[in-house]
């Protein structure tokens, strides 16, 4: 039997957390799981559901009930890592990993370094078998 991933990037919007784009699926990659929440392999420990996690997030993670299992959240920053280091493709961008656009969300971005701001994105996840 297979396991999959689901999972939503959350941008933070004053003092809350809003869904902001569904992680696309890029497929059954075990190391990955692995690396993001010790899944199918060594890794860390899942951290749960973020307490403050959006409502799109708690609806979706209460519609998959008791097939839902080892959710866990990243800063888009460590998750962007992980997802880098395992995959195959030439170039793969933030757009492609998170729906994050890079004109539309420019004002995220990290003047010094061109990345995405961690403390403004971040990607709740979870996987089923």
């Amino acid at each position: 039997m297979g396991c999959d991933i689901h999972g939503w990037v959350e941008k933070r919007a004053a003092d809350k957390w809003v869904a902001f784009s569904e992680l696309k699926d890029r497929g059954r990659n075990y190391e990955r799981f692995a690396n993001l929440a010790g899944v199918r392999g060594a890794g860390p420990e899942p951290k749960g559901i973020p307490p403050d996690a959006s409502d799109t997030v708690k609806l979706r993670i209460e519609r998959d009930g008791s097939d839902g299992h080892s959710h866990s959240f990243l800063g888009i920053e460590d998750a962007y890592k992980i997802f880098r280091s395992t995959t195959s493709e030439e170039f793969y961008s933030y757009y492609d990993a998170f729906g994050i656009d890079d004109d539309r969300d420019l004002k995220n971005r990290c003047k010094e370094c061109g990345s995405i701001r961690g403390s403004e994105f971040r990607l709740v996840f979870w996987f089923d078998n």
